[in-house]
């Protein structure tokens, strides 16, 4: 089942979290399924479809025949979603690429992981630098994309 942004953004009304107060980010698109392992989480600016349409590619290549990844991106001055929502509409959520911006020297070095426990199951976070750091510099884009498809892999 793909959910769209419209049903994920009912999804978060039914569940009370559309109000400014609950909900600490402002959605510009997602493209999520329920059976996604894999989902990108990025920020862009308001008008960012530039940013929403890399994401997408970046999802679709990264997809495979047996698992779609999912993406989600939210407004740049916003925090991203909780780990824990993203959990409840894809419970089978283990793996998370946050392209929020890290630390990453922009030598290629390792990019940083962190590991969370939600509801007994272990969710691995890679953190990578936001896509505007990397269309900007050709050899930190071509170090993350190697190092999330072996990643992934």
């Amino acid at each position: 089942m793909s959910v769209t942004t419209s049903v994920y953004q009912s999804w978060l009304a039914d569940r009370g979290l559309d109000s400014p107060g609950s909900q600490p980010f402002v959605l510009l698109g997602a493209g999520v399924d329920a059976r996604s392992h894999v989902v990108i989480l990025a920020k862009a600016s308001a008008g960012g479809q530039d940013i929403k349409s890399q994401v997408v590619k970046l999802a679709a290549a990264l997809s495979t025949e047996d698992s779609t990844v999912s993406w989600v991106v939210v407004d740049e001055g916003q925090a991203i979603p909780l780990i824990q929502e993203l959990r409840t509409l894809m419970p089978r959520l283990s793996r998370v690429v946050s392209l929020a911006g890290c630390n990453q020297d922009l030598q290629g070095g390792p990019f940083e992981t962190e590991h969370q426990i939600f509801a007994s199951r272990e969710i691995t976070i890679m953190k990578a630098p936001t896509l505007e750091a990397m269309n900007s510099n050709p050899v930190l884009k071509r170090s993350f994309w190697e190092a999330v498809r072996s990643w992934l892999s």
